[in-house]
């Protein structure tokens, strides 16, 4: 049951910095974000917006290595 709970949140993770890098590709602000956020999560709103992480972790997340 645990390793079952490990994974979901692994995947919440994964989800949330996918949101984060597709947010960056439309070129939304951050107010746009909350906006879209708003809609889809409604009263969970606060909870999974603290949950989207910045851009450069969502990166880090993805194995993204910027060419020097």
């Amino acid at each position: 049951m645990q390793k079952a709970k490990e994974l979901d949140e692994e995947i919440l993770k994964i989800d949330r910095a996918i949101d984060r890098l597709v947010y960056d590709l439309y070129g939304l602000t951050e107010e746009e974000i909350q906006v879209v956020e708003k809609s889809v999560w409604g009263d969970k709103f606060e909870e999974m917006y603290s949950k989207l992480p910045l851009k450069e972790s969502a990166l880090k997340l993805s194995g993204y290595k910027k060419n020097d």
